[in-house]
């Protein structure tokens, strides 16, 4: 675990009360990405965090803001958003081998927790809002375009006349 993380939290003192509860606020640049977005360093990332212990390990939770670079996957066009993350997780203070979060002794780092729960609550793929209103002019390279009609030359206008035929 990185000592110099600027989100390594103490936990020593909620660790040894069942149900105690801390607040935490983390206001930090990120520097995270994934496929067709980018968190922004600038405005930084802001996080209200609550830290709960139960048996077992600390219940990590709250809302982290942050602002995205997006990249459309269709037309390319990038655009900025502010997005909200609801982070809730369970750090273990024993490695269960099970891919979890681990607490270093009184320590929580809570940089992965919260890189991945913002980068999985992002969506799959980018898209425009319309939707790509910039491609092409013609009716075959516009995707927001009824689709041309079929020509009659091609091989494959007998199968066009044989799904009209089931309407």
């Amino acid at each position: 675990m990185p000592t110099g993380s600027r989100f390594l939290v103490p936990v020593g003192d909620v660790l040894r009360h069942l149900g105690r509860t801390r607040a935490v606020h983390i206001e930090t640049p990120v520097d995270w990405s994934i496929e067709q977005f980018t968190v922004l360093p600038q405005p930084p990332l802001g996080a209200d965090i609550d830290l709960t212990a139960v048996p077992g390990g600390i219940v990590v939770r709250g809302p982290v803001e942050v602002v995205v670079r997006a990249t459309c996957g269709r037309c390319l066009r990038q655009w900025d958003e502010a997005r909200v993350v609801d982070v809730s997780q369970l750090a273990e203070t024993v490695d269960e081998g099970d891919d979890g979060y681990v607490l270093d002794g009184d320590l929580l780092d809570l940089e992965p927790i919260l890189r991945d729960e913002v980068l999985l609550g992002l969506p799959l793929v980018a898209r425009c809002d319309p939707p790509c209103s910039q491609l092409g002019e013609g009716a075959e390279t516009r995707l927001n375009a009824a689709a041309p009609e079929a020509r009659s030359d091609t091989p494959f206008a007998a199968l066009q006349d044989l799904c009209d035929a089931g309407d």
